[in-house]
């Protein structure tokens, strides 16, 4: 039996008495249980936020690493501005090269062939966007 029981054990008790109190016991223990189920719960849940945490922290200093602006990606140096020289490709975030070869000098990725909506001459005037 419970602690009640045994604390009331010598003394005598009337039937209806030790009745309740078995009803009292049962339900000390059911809440003992359910206690017991609520810290695991709410360790489960310190887990998952710290593991949301994490990933949101990863993502935002993915985000942060690039700005996106007239459909390339300007990438953040370490001094917390953006290069103005460097267009990256939106898809694989890649270094964009200038190539010469077109009839407009444009920058084109190496490595999935996107090309900058605007011509190499115009980068200046898309970053003064970007930077003002």
């Amino acid at each position: 039996m419970g602690i009640i029981y045994n604390l009331l054990k010598d003394i005598p008790v009337s039937a209806a008495l030790a009745e309740r109190i078995k009803i009292i016991e049962a339900e000390v223990d059911k809440i003992k249980d359910e206690n017991t189920a609520l810290k695991e719960e709410k360790d489960d849940l310190l887990v998952r936020i710290s593991q949301l945490e994490q990933e949101r922290s990863e993502q935002n200093s993915s985000e942060n690493e690039f700005a996106e602006h007239c459909g390339v990606k300007f990438k953040r140096v370490p001094s917390g501005e953006y290069d103005k020289t460097i267009p990256y490709c939106p898809d694989c975030e890649k270094a964009m090269f200038a190539n010469h070869r077109l009839p407009r000098i444009t920058h084109e990725c190496s490595s999935c062939g996107f090309r900058a909506p605007f011509t190499a001459r115009q980068i200046q005037s898309v970053t003064k966007d970007l930077f003002s």
